[in-house]
């Protein structure tokens, strides 16, 4: 994986392994001031080897060390956080699969259409996030998913960098507030497996 990861990007990434905690249990990636650190072991997802499951985790991890820059987390409530956190993620894949367009199709296939969680507020933060991976090959007709997509296809990711993921995180969160959907913000949706815990987005 190092030696991938050194094809794509032209430079070396430090690795770790994360020691296991229960078995069977899947911790998530993580980014930290010297490693990506990455589950000890992966399993299948569906038609998705473990393998190109570990692969989607270490370059969406190596995506955010190349492309986001930390954001201060004050005065944000839980939910505008974890907002911005989703487009983010959406963000640094965009220019990746820019560069690899066959990267796409991995991580869509990591994001099924169907939602892992029914309850309501976790169907919608997974079909923005299927979406905004989508973009202009989106069939999703939700009026929040098609307004984010608008967002986004509208703004600089390239140039803006964090800020754009910013703006529209805080845009969604407010029309999300504005919906009165339930939510448990002390237990926030995981979202897809392949993606990091987005800790080191946020200076403490």
């Amino acid at each position: 994986m190092y030696l991938y990861l050194i094809a794509l990007w032209g430079k070396p990434f430090d690795l770790a392994a994360m020691p296991a905690t229960n078995p069977g249990a899947t911790d998530r990636p993580c980014i930290d001031r010297t490693y990506i650190r990455l589950p000890s072991e992966m399993t299948q997802q569906g038609h998705v080897t473990a393998q190109e499951v570990y692969i989607a985790s270490a370059v969406h991890a190596a995506a955010r060390r190349m492309d986001s820059q930390p954001l201060r987390p004050k005065t944000l409530s839980a939910r505008q956080r974890y907002l911005i956190e989703l487009v983010e993620d959406a963000r640094v894949e965009y220019l990746t699969f820019l560069r690899f367009p066959r990267l796409r199709q991995l991580w869509l296939d990591l994001h099924p259409s169907m939602p892992p969680d029914p309850t309501p507020f976790a169907t919608l933060m997974w079909r923005l996030s299927r979406g905004l991976l989508e973009l202009e090959i989106s069939t999703d007709d939700d009026f929040l998913v098609r307004k984010a997509i608008a967002l986004f296809q509208e703004n600089s990711c390239e140039t803006d960098g964090v800020a754009v993921s910013r703006e529209i995180g805080l845009r969604l969160a407010q029309d999300i507030g504005q919906m009165r959907l339930p939510m448990n913000e002390d237990g926030l949706p995981t979202g897809a497996i392949y993606r990091d815990d987005n800790q080191h987005l946020w200076l403490e």
